[in-house]
């Protein structure tokens, strides 16, 4: 899959944000209690990049090579909960204190929105409504809505 990815950090955010490559790396397999989403849109809020400069390291540290992105949302496509169904659309804020830990809670994610796939806790998506047509307007939600 492509993932936008973060080799190291920067000071100057406009640096780092101008170092982002966009890699072919592996789809995460979900651990248990995790689902894997196939991510139709994400969006981008301040955190994301201020995490590019590694200021927040000793509280919330990243490990490089990192894909940044909180907001999701998409297809589920794997699931282990039985609140989830492939094919169910979800949203989610993948989060801190999900993904910016060491060791990471597993490799290549639960962070990642701005990759094709995402491996997300269950317990932090939220099911849209079946028949929801405009996927988009949702993915700005799960951090800042």
């Amino acid at each position: 899959m492509k993932a936008w990815r973060l080799a190291a950090y920067n000071a100057d955010p406009s640096a780092a944000i101008d170092s982002l490559t966009l890699e072919d790396v592996p789809v995460p397999s979900p651990a248990e209690g995790q689902l894997l989403i196939k991510v139709q849109y994400a969006s981008l809020n301040p955190i994301d990049w201020k995490l590019f400069t590694g200021n927040y390291h000793a509280n919330f540290p990243c490990q490089l090579p990192y894909t940044p992105g909180f907001d999701v949302a998409g297809t589920v496509t794997e699931s282990s909960s039985p609140s989830f169904s492939p094919g169910d659309l979800v949203i989610a804020d993948i989060g801190l204190q999900t993904s910016c830990k060491l060791p990471p809670p597993s490799p290549g994610g639960p962070a990642g929105a701005l990759a094709q796939f995402a491996a997300v806790p269950a317990d932090i998506c939220v099911k849209l409504p079946a028949g929801t047509a405009d996927l988009a307007k949702y993915a700005g939600l799960p951090l800042a809505g």
